[in-house]
């Protein structure tokens, strides 16, 4: 589980952006849209501000209340351990982008936590000669721009375990993603982890939790540099980390 898919390692320019290729499991080397190319993703206004960006670190707080800067803090938790191993990503973060560009993006309005992850972030920006592994910011999945994460939600069917308001915020170049949900009656926000070819299912009871669960892996050496310097998982440990954390209803 959580292995890479065809072409995740292999050196291509760009990477395919997520849509209905993606859960066929089919375009592992398509690039990924960006200007140039042909097919544009969605037009979006940026004339406001960030929730969050590189030059402007305390705007979030403004925004939200503590849970939201905890969440911050966790974000800032995992970029922080990519930085400690040497991941290239950390040097190509995009800037964060506002509420109100996620909103017209998606066309409804996010949960805070998945305001707080873009407004953070906003996708990885590309570079000629750039690989998948380059891009991770976990093994294997990179942050996803909200262009992109919208492109998948649009086009993905119908999932019960996903229901009707999810929000990728991870993929890989074979399809697979972690999606932040929604459930408006219980108030829960559980994130579900889709692979190809297997059975969708509930990985953390929050995307804070589902951090928290990452930045024990970096501590432990589950997520960590080969002697190539490719970036790798003890995948039975990782899963193993989710599944305990979603039975023990931690959050």
């Amino acid at each position: 589980m959580h292995q890479r898919r065809p072409g995740t390692h292999e050196e291509i320019e760009g990477f395919y952006c997520p849509g209905v290729d993606a859960w066929l499991g089919i375009a592992s080397r398509r690039q990924r849209i960006r200007p140039g190319d042909g097919e544009q993703p969605p037009r979006v206004d940026q004339s406001t501000p960030w929730v969050r960006g590189v030059e402007d670190p305390d705007t979030v707080r403004s925004h939200c209340q503590g849970e939201c800067v905890v969440l911050e803090e966790r974000i800032q938790e995992l970029w922080a351990q990519a930085d400690r191993i040497g991941r290239p990503v950390v040097a190509h973060r995009n800037p964060g982008v506002s509420a109100e560009f996620l909103e017209q993006c998606f066309g409804v309005s996010v949960p805070h936590d998945v305001a707080v992850w873009f407004g953070w972030c906003n996708g990885i920006a590309y570079h000629p000669n750039q690989t998948q592994d380059e891009a991770a910011l976990v093994p294997g999945y990179e942050p996803l721009t909200a262009e992109e994460s919208a492109a998948l939600r649009g086009e993905y069917p119908e999932d019960p375990v996903l229901g009707s308001r999810w929000f990728p915020v991870l993929g890989t170049g074979g399809g697979d993603f972690y999606a932040v949900t929604e459930n408006r009656e219980t108030k829960c926000s559980p994130v579900v982890s889709v692979m190809i070819g297997e059975a969708t299912r509930i990985a953390a009871n929050s995307l804070d939790e589902l951090l928290d669960i990452f930045i024990e892996c970096f501590d432990s050496g589950i997520f960590y540099n080969d002697a190539d310097g490719s970036f790798q998982a003890d995948d039975e440990r990782w899963i193993e980390l989710e599944e305990s954390a979603v039975s023990d209803g931690r959050s």
